[in-house]
C-alpha cells in the first residue's frame, strides 16, 4: 500500500507504524465509555465527525469515519445491550452450523462452508468493518442460505 501512495498526501499514513487503527480503537473505547449500555444510536457513522476529527490531529481523512472493528461499532450504535445481542446472534449462527459437522456429506460440507464464513467475515472484520450494507445483505443471505441448506425441506426428506 505505501508504494501505490507513494509521493501522495496520504504516504505518511500508509505506513504501518502510522497506521490510524490504533489511535481510532482508542478514540472509540472512549466513547463507548461515554454510553456503555445503549450506545451512541444506529448507523455505522453514528459518530463520523467525531471519529475524524478526534483521531489524528490535523488528519482529515473520510476513510476514518468509522471504528475499523465490528465489534466496537455494534458497541458504539447499540452499547453493551446491542453487543450482547449481536454476539447472541452470531453464536447462535455458528451453533446451527455446527450441529451441521455431525451430519453427513453434503449436509457436513455445508456445515463447513458456513463456518469458513463465519470465521472469514471476523477474522477480516477485526481491522475494518465490512458488514454493512451490500455486504451485510450477502453475509447474512449466505448465512440463511446455509443454515436452510441444513434443514431437511420435508418430514420425508431424509436426514
Amino acid at each position: 500500500r505505501t508504494e501505490k501512495l507513494q509521493g501522495t498526501e496520504r504516504e505518511a499514513e500508509a505506513r504501518l507504524g502510522r497506521d490510524p487503527r490504533l489511535a481510532i480503537w482508542r478514540f472509540s473505547a472512549d466513547r463507548v465509555a461515554e454510553a456503555p449500555w445503549i450506545g451512541h444510536g444506529f448507523g455505522r457513522g453514528i459518530l463520523r465527525h467525531e471519529i475524524r476529527a478526534g483521531t489524528v490531529p490535523g488528519v482529515d481523512n473520510p476513510l476514518y469515519g468509522h471504528a475499523h472493528n465490528t465489534v466496537v461499532n455494534v458497541a458504539l450504535q447499540g452499547g453493551i445491550a446491542g453487543l450482547a445481542l449481536f454476539a447472541w446472534l452470531v453464536a447462535a449462527v455458528v451453533r446451527e452450523l455446527a450441529a451441521g459437522l455431525r451430519e453427513a456429506p453434503p449436509r457436513r460440507h455445508v456445515a463447513v462452508l458456513g463456518l469458513v464464513l463465519v470465521a472469514g467475515f471476523a477474522l477480516r472484520n477485526m481491522t475494518d468493518d465490512f458488514l454493512v450494507r451490500h455486504n451485510a445483505v450477502l453475509a447474512w443471505a449466505l448465512a440463511g442460505a446455509l443454515l436452510g441448506a441444513l434443514r431437511p425441506t420435508s418430514a420425508r426428506t431424509p436426514a
